[in-house]
């Protein structure tokens, strides 16, 4: 390495001066010098009869002839126009494990390095640049790495800054690849730099202050929910010794009734088994007495004697004895193997929907999904309630497919149906992260609603409510009198119609708490967006282009334009946003609104006449 450094210096600055070359020649050896400098040198050597390069101390004999390096005297002059210098760059400490280039064998560690020999040296080998006059002039630096002071390419220092590919070069360098590029000295770059240093540093104080405010956040959180976890698990450890206890205790509940069961039934069998023995006895002595009757010549003692045996006979029987047919305890145990059955499944299904909500006990949050891919790990299967849909809307491939039809359909009556509103809910509730997109299907003129809805939004109209136009079946009321901001007024314009267009999701604006109620925009308890059951994107038309709102209560916002015919929607529960996104060749944000969400939301629609939605996720 000592070799390939002391060929490959700088080819535009004189090791003896150490300034820019004047005259630049190139001597036998490879190195070059002004003719100044290396003549000067050679005068001094004109006794010895041999004459030394100052860098590598070859020898000539006889003194060779000096000629001007005329490539080399236009690189310093293109040096000089651009103002670009040629002193030594400073070098920052890259640790004091640096060898030494000259030894040979066992390499000892370099005190110093020479950035115009390009090498680093040792205790020993640095003698030379501290006795030699011509190597006294040389730039000496604590030790370093010089590999990475040294152009790949050329070999030269790296004493240029490129600021069109924002990288160190050498001068060789401004004439081949970065040819025509913003150069500027390596030196006048770092000043320029050093007049930001401040401004960053106060940038990195205020990051480190941020940092470590997350980190004593998240250390206290670790903690606490270290701490909440030991409770959890013993608060677990309390139900489920009781859950055990309990079941214990109907086992051996179970177990004393059978065994009552078996002692009382037995216990009669033995009872009935003991008399029927006496009988048996009885019997048999009374056909023992009818034998010995059969011998008696008296008949007057003979019919009495008969008479007496027949009469004990219908006296002393017993009824006739039928046995069970079911002896043993099947029908107990097919309700216990019932029983066990029932309680595993409701097991299976607390502990599912315990481990549900395990899952939602996090320490740091998995940070908000950016593409569709990302999205689409939240992705959820959705299917349409009939028992909701108004008679109205057509549910159809799958219940995933909704259409407003001009007839009315035929449904059951059932309590869940909304009545008056051509609206429909999913059999989903969401919580969680969950994501669905839905193609839209509108026809010109008429307006759709993207919902989300707790399951207890009511879905008949208020008894006392004075609004005949709610009760009327007709056009008017089939639009469920969803009036644009036109016939109304009032409505609070978020800034911008569109959204930035990109495929991480955009930058929409965030829901306000600060938004204009519309004082004619009436609340109703069933329509979506207009109640605190509900939150709504309202898509309809105004000046015959497609434009949306946001509605919540009776809070409206206009948000965008032109949504397109597929759109996304994302939901973080926890967090309380609800996102609307156009889903084409890339992902656009339209809205993302903040609300806080305290039960499960099902995912619902509202249609006009002619529109339909399409669940496709």
């Amino acid at each position: 390495m000592a070799e390939a450094f002391s060929k490959d210096q700088d080819p535009v600055r004189c090791s003896v001066c150490l300034e820019p070359l004047k005259d630049p020649v190139t001597i036998p050896c490879g190195h070059s010098y002004c003719m100044s400098c290396i003549g000067g040198c050679w005068d001094q050597e004109e006794h010895k009869g041999e004459f030394s390069c100052p860098q590598c101390r070859e020898t000539f004999c006889p003194r060779p002839a000096l000629k001007k390096n005329t490539m080399l005297a236009e690189l310093v002059d293109k040096m000089k126009t651009s103002g670009v210098q040629t002193g030594p760059l400073s070098t920052p400490d890259t640790g004091p494990n640096v060898d030494c280039d000259f030894c040979s064998e066992r390499k000892a560690k370099a005190v110093k390095s020479c950035l115009v020999c390009q090498v680093s040296l040792c205790e020993t080998h640095i003698q030379p640049h501290n006795d030699i006059p011509a190597l006294k002039k040389h730039k000496l630096v604590k030790a370093i790495q010089l590999e990475d002071m040294i152009c790949p390419q050329h070999g030269s220092l790296l004493q240029v800054f490129c600021r069109t590919d924002q990288k160190c070069i050498c001068i060789l360098c401004t004439m081949d690849d970065h040819k025509g590029h913003d150069t500027v000295s390596a030196a006048a770059e770092r000043k320029e730099r050093e007049a930001q240093l401040g401004e960053t540093k106060t940038t990195f104080q205020q990051r480190i202050q941020e940092r470590e405010k997350e980190l004593q956040d998240l250390r206290e959180a670790v903690t606490s929910h270290n701490s909440l976890a030991e409770e959890a698990e013993k608060h677990s450890d309390e139900i489920f010794t009781k859950l055990l206890a309990s079941i214990e205790r109907r086992r051996l509940k179970v177990k004393e009734q059978i065994r009552a069961q078996q002692k009382a039934a037995v216990s009669r069998a033995e009872r009935i088994l003991e008399e029927l023995e006496q009988e048996v006895t009885e019997l048999r002595r009374g056909d023992a007495e009818l034998d010995q009757l059969a011998q008696e010549d008296n008949h007057v003692h003979f019919l009495q004697i008969f008479r007496c045996l027949e009469m004990s006979l219908r006296c002393k029987g017993l009824p006739s004895i039928t046995l069970s047919s079911q002896l043993s305890f099947e029908d107990l145990q097919s309700s216990l193997s019932a029983f066990g059955k029932k309680v595993e499944r409701i097991c299976q299904q607390d502990i599912k929907k315990m481990s549900k909500e395990l899952k939602k006990t996090e320490i740091v949050l998995p940070p908000e999904p950016k593409t569709r891919q990302e999205f689409l790990k939240y992705s959820c299967q959705l299917t349409l309630d009939p028992n909701t849909v108004n008679q109205y809307l057509s549910l159809s491939e799958g219940n995933r497919k909704a259409t407003h039809e001009r007839e009315e359909q035929q449904y059951p009556d059932h309590p869940d149906r909304f009545e008056t509103k051509f609206q429909v809910l999913c059999k989903q509730g969401l919580s969680g992260r969950c994501y669905w997109e839905v193609e839209l299907s509108p026809s010109r003129g008429f307006s759709t609603d993207l919902a989300v809805a707790y399951k207890g939004i009511s879905r008949k109209e208020s008894h006392d409510s004075d609004d005949d136009e709610k009760k009327d079946k007709t056009k008017e009321e089939k639009t469920d009198n969803r009036e644009t901001d036109d016939e109304k007024g009032g409505v609070v314009e978020d800034g911008d119609d569109g959204a930035d267009n990109n495929e991480d999701g955009g930058n929409g604006d965030d829901d306000d708490d600060d938004d204009d109620d519309d004082d004619d925009y009436v609340y109703d308890q069933c329509l979506f967006g207009c109640n605190e059951q509900s939150w709504s994107f309202y898509l309809t038309y105004e000046n015959g282009e497609q434009i949306g709102y946001f509605d919540y209560a009776v809070k409206r916002k206009k948000i965008f334009k032109a949504p397109g015919s597929r759109v996304g929607v994302y939901l973080d529960h926890r967090q309380g946003i609800l996102s609307l996104y156009s889903i084409s060749d890339t992902m656009t944000l339209l809205y993302k609104a903040q609300a806080t969400f305290t039960e499960e939301l099902y995912p619902g629609f509202r249609l006009e006449d002619g529109t339909s939605i399409t669940i496709c996720l």
